[in-house]
């Protein structure tokens, strides 16, 4: 039995977080979000999350991407945190999400993923949440885009610093997988949803 859908549907946005068994079911699938037709598709970044086992190399670029398309204005987490918890739970860190809470100030999440339990350790620090982006129709690019344009990342956080998350997440990820693993001390990763404003 066929559904009866509005000529003129309203547009819906939605971000899906996929589990990998589910990528060849989800990819180019119909689904339904709120009575309406929605097509499924996925974005270069989760192709690349979900299938870096087939793949020599992270691309940081398309992970940089996926960072800036998150509006994460502080204390918002907008999805970035979820993004890389996901990807580094399935290189094999125990990740923690903690959420900090201070009266009269608003709550705000933190990701603290390591692999390994030896020294030596290193921690790669870092921040997701960006400051506003004011008047979003003055941008000459969209500032949730991740457009490259001349060899050019543009975006809310492409320098500070989504751009270097991407980057040290992505050389970790590519050591690992060269390696088989992390054969001595610890890795780990403290990214936090609280650098621009409320701090």
């Amino acid at each position: 039995m066929s559904r009866q859908v509005p000529r003129k549907s309203p547009k819906v946005r939605a971000t899906l977080y996929l589990p990998y068994d589910l990528l060849d079911e989800a990819r180019d699938a119909a689904v339904h979000l709120a009575g309406f037709p929605v097509r499924l598709t996925l974005t270069k970044f989760a192709e690349v999350a979900f299938r870096a086992e087939n793949r020599a190399q992270v691309d940081a670029l398309a992970l940089a991407q996926a960072l800036i398309r998150c509006r994460s204005v502080t204390p918002e987490e907008g999805g970035a945190l979820t993004l890389l918890e996901g990807a580094l739970s399935r290189a094999g860190f125990t990740c923690h999400r903690l959420t900090m809470t201070e009266p009269g100030t608003p709550d705000v999440q933190n990701l603290y993923a390591r692999i390994g339990t030896e020294a030596p350790h290193l921690c790669f620090a870092g921040h997701t949440d960006v400051v506003p982006v004011g008047e979003e129709t003055a941008w000459t690019r969209p500032p949730f885009g991740g457009v490259v344009e001349g060899g050019v990342l543009y975006g809310r956080g492409a320098a500070d610093m989504k751009g270097g998350i991407a980057c040290f997440l992505a050389a970790a990820l590519d050591y690992l997988k060269a390696n088989g693993g992390l054969k001595r001390g610890s890795l780990s990763f403290l990214i936090t949803g609280d650098e621009e404003t409320v701090a």
